[in-house]
């Protein structure tokens, strides 16, 4: 939650969060789930996924704060 912007009119690749998410968990000495079930927790909290150009998945409603994104 601490590396995450959640509001209305923001998005990122869903492949940008789960990177993240999986680096954070790492950095926490956690093994992080699948991006399977990763989809599916932010699928559960309303965190849509729409498509994009070129198989390009986006969450909409969150994002990384900027100094996260890499």
């Amino acid at each position: 939650d601490e590396r995450c912007l959640v509001a209305d009119g923001v998005r990122c690749k869903a492949s940008t969060l789960y990177e993240a998410y999986a680096e954070w968990g790492k950095s926490q000495g956690l093994l992080p789930g699948t991006n399977t079930h990763f989809g599916r927790t932010l699928n559960e909290k309303g965190y849509e996924i729409h498509g994009g150009k070129g198989n390009v998945q986006w969450r909409i409603g969150i994002s990384l704060l900027p100094n996260t994104q890499e």
